[in-house]
C-alpha cells in the first residue's frame, strides 16, 4: 500500500492560485516523488515540482523569467533569502537544460544583480 504525502494547505493554496488545473499535475509529480513538495524555504510555499512544471510547460529559458515572471519569487520572497532561492531554482534548471557550470552561475549572477537594483530601503 503507497502512502499519498501530505502537502500543507498552504502549499495546496500556492499552486492552485497560480496554476489553476495546472497544479493538479504539480501534486501528482509531488504524489510520485514527495522530496519535489518539499519547500524550497521555511515558511513559504514555493516547491522543486511547480519549477519542474513550468520547465515542462512554459518554455523559459533563464532564471530571472522562472524567479520574477513565472513564480514572482523575486517579490514575494525577502532579497535577503534570493541568494538561497536562487541556487536551488538555478540547480534545476541546470539539471534539465544541462546548463553548464558556467552557465548556471552567469544566470544566478544576472538574477541576483536584478534583484540587487530594485531593492528599496
Amino acid at each position: 500500500m503507497k502512502i499519498e504525502p501530505k502537502i500543507p494547505t498552504i502549499i495546496l493554496d500556492s499552486i492552485y492560485r497560480q496554476y489553476g488545473k495546472g497544479g493538479f499535475e504539480i501534486i501528482e509529480m509531488i504524489k510520485q516523488d514527495p522530496s519535489l513538495g518539499e519547500p524550497f524555504l521555511d515558511n513559504h510555499p514555493f516547491v522543486p515540482a511547480e519549477i519542474h512544471y513550468i520547465l515542462k510547460y512554459e518554455f523559459v529559458t533563464h532564471l530571472i523569467d522562472v524567479l520574477c515572471r513565472r513564480t514572482e519569487i523575486s517579490f514575494k520572497i525577502s532579497h535577503t533569502l534570493q541568494n538561497e532561492i536562487a541556487l536551488k531554482v538555478a540547480e534545476i534548471i541546470a539539471e534539465t537544460y544541462n546548463w553548464s557550470r558556467a552557465k548556471k552561475e552567469e544566470e544566478i549572477k544576472y538574477y541576483l544583480n536584478y534583484i540587487s537594483k530594485t531593492i528599496w530601503f
